[in-house]
């Protein structure tokens, strides 16, 4: 709440350029000057002071996004609690009812996070290494959950939705790279459009989170499979290879979608060159935070 009003009262006061010497004095200035050239005049501060109604305009999407991610993880830990007390066949469809509904919910989040970012544009716009952090924070924490419930599965089933998993953000990829070469297509001269690297980012993004989620997930489970209150499923094939079991197919489908990607000269390292060192901490801080979170997770009991 205090970030977002502070956001909003500098941007009220923020002129473009440092009157000393004409240039863009910090990050927002920078990415002004993108923002003028894409809307083809001066960008004026579109409001004149913060009130109430501006402030909770702009609190609702973080607070929308915090509160999403409450109700999916509870929910879905509440369920799979549920599953445990159930017998065999009633556990199972309760389980890969979870599942699915823990994909479709991931995806609608993406989707209203991808709305948000899309029409977020002039003053309230974002940088490409802001969307870098909202695309691999969501992801990881998300398919974090996703994971959460692979690992309670067992036999069959368990390789069965690992590989559903992939598939189903595979073609969720698909129609992002698909709109991509839409994008390229209809941008004159091959000058970058604003969806551009939006796209590229988050078909990037989805793929290196699938993977850190997967390995997360399967490690700390066999890690921690003798612990009862951290416990959060099962390791019947031991540490290495039941991570090539949950993750496998997740690599080839990348592997696949890389190879694709760069055939049609999507700029793939794009995502990489965004992360600076500063962000490059911050990834590896969201992804021990993740860490924390599934094992947090688990000891949850009603």
């Amino acid at each position: 709440a205090s970030k977002t009003y502070r956001k909003l009262c500098y941007f009220g006061k923020y002129t473009s350029v440092d009157a000393a010497d004409g240039e863009p004095k910090d990050a927002l200035g920078k990415r002004m000057i993108f923002e003028e050239k894409a809307a083809g005049k001066t960008l004026d501060c579109p409001f004149k002071s913060v009130g109430c109604r501006l402030w909770s305009q702009h609190f609702a999407a973080p607070f929308t996004c915090f509160i999403w991610t409450v109700v999916y993880v509870l929910g879905l830990r509440g369920g799979y609690l549920l599953a445990d007390e159930m017998d065999e066949v009633p556990k199972l469809v309760l389980q890969i009812v979870l599942f699915s509904f823990s994909l479709a919910a991931m995806a609608g989040g993406m989707t209203l996070l991808t709305k948000w970012i899309k029409y977020s544009k002039g003053f309230f716009g974002y940088n490409h290494q802001m969307l870098v952090a909202f695309v691999v924070i969501y992801t990881l924490v998300s398919d974090v959950q996703v994971r959460l419930g692979i690992v309670k599965m067992t036999g069959w089933t368990r390789q069965i939705c690992a590989i559903i998993q992939p598939l189903y953000f595979t073609g969720l990829r698909f129609l992002m790279s698909k709109a991509w070469k839409k994008s390229v297509k209809e941008s004159a001269d091959y000058v970058p459009t604003n969806q551009e690297p939006r796209l590229v980012i988050t078909c990037m993004g989805l793929i290196v989170s699938q993977n850190v989620s997967a390995v997360i997930l399967a490690g700390t489970t066999c890690l921690f499979e003798d612990k009862s209150m951290f416990s959060l499923g099962e390791c019947p094939q031991g540490f290495w290879l039941q991570i090539v079991q949950d993750a496998g197919f997740t690599w080839l489908a990348d592997g696949i979608s890389i190879f694709k990607w760069i055939s049609d000269g999507m700029p793939v390292l794009y995502f990489f060159s965004c992360l600076d060192p500063f962000l490059t901490i911050a990834a590896v801080l969201v992804v021990y935070v993740c860490t924390i979170l599934a094992l947090l997770t688990a000891c949850i009991t009603f």
